[in-house]
């Protein structure tokens, strides 16, 4: 009786250094705008030729976080 021959394991490669600075990138942008958008809000709500008021401005700040939501949802159908 003969064993069957199997390959060899092949070794695991971890992720390149490449890889590696475009996924640190990406998390350093992760939130910018919104960050960005609370520092000028107080700004935004001095300005009253605005017209903008708390609740449009906390409505605003909630849109991003839905942006960011509908992109991965569209990303992600994008990749399949």
């Amino acid at each position: 009786m003969s064993t069957p021959q199997t390959a060899p394991p092949r070794a695991r490669s971890g992720p390149t250094p490449l890889l590696l600075l475009l996924l640190a990138f990406v998390c350093t942008l992760e939130g910018y705008d919104t960050a960005c958008f609370g520092v000028t809000v107080p700004s935004l709500l001095a300005d009253h030729s605005l017209g903008l008021d708390t609740g449009t401005a906390g409505n605003i700040g909630s849109y991003t976080s839905m942006g960011g939501i509908l992109g991965a949802a569209l990303a992600a159908n994008g990749v399949r």
